[in-house]
């Protein structure tokens, strides 16, 4: 509903290019979100769960998880990997708006690696680093897939 009232509150002030422009960004961001928070919800949230368990279990600590801090860790990771998702995206739109070539990103793909890696670490409720690489895994090809995508369509524009 939200959503719903703040289109209709935006629409009347966008031109028709401007509403077809917002069409064609917000359709595949809404997508990537929620491919996003499908995979966090599959397969990095249980694996995570399991694994800080059983790392608690082998160090002699016993866990306690109440509701509300179960929900907050799911919710917190939904919307970290939802908006992770976005990434090739920003890539597309960077490289679009002509700010950088489609050469940036892989003369760069050592820096970004560091940076998904340090993000990853940041963002991980632990110290133990395999959780890290459930986070910045995923991130380093969703990189290398906005790449192949930007370069996909810079050999298009070329062809045409």
């Amino acid at each position: 509903i939200i959503i719903k009232e703040l289109v209709g509150f935006i629409k009347p002030a966008l031109k028709e290019n401007e509403i077809n422009v917002s069409r064609s960004i917000s359709i595949p961001a809404l997508g990537l979100f929620i491919a996003g928070c499908v995979f966090s919800y599959n397969f990095v949230i249980p694996y995570i769960l399991e694994f800080l368990y059983r790392y608690g279990e082998s160090a002699g600590l016993v866990t306690f998880l109440n509701v509300i801090d179960f929900v907050t860790f799911v919710l917190q990771f939904l919307l970290a990997f939802g908006l992770s998702f976005q990434l090739p995206l920003v890539m597309y739109a960077i490289t679009a708006s002509g700010m950088i070539d489609s050469d940036f990103w892989r003369k760069n793909i050592r820096y970004a690696i560091v940076i998904i890696v340090i993000f990853g670490a940041v963002i991980t409720p632990d110290g133990s680093g395999v959780t890290m690489w459930f986070i910045a895994g995923p991130m380093i090809g969703l990189y290398f897939a906005g790449m192949a995508i930007i370069e996909r369509k810079e050999r298009k524009k070329l062809n045409t």
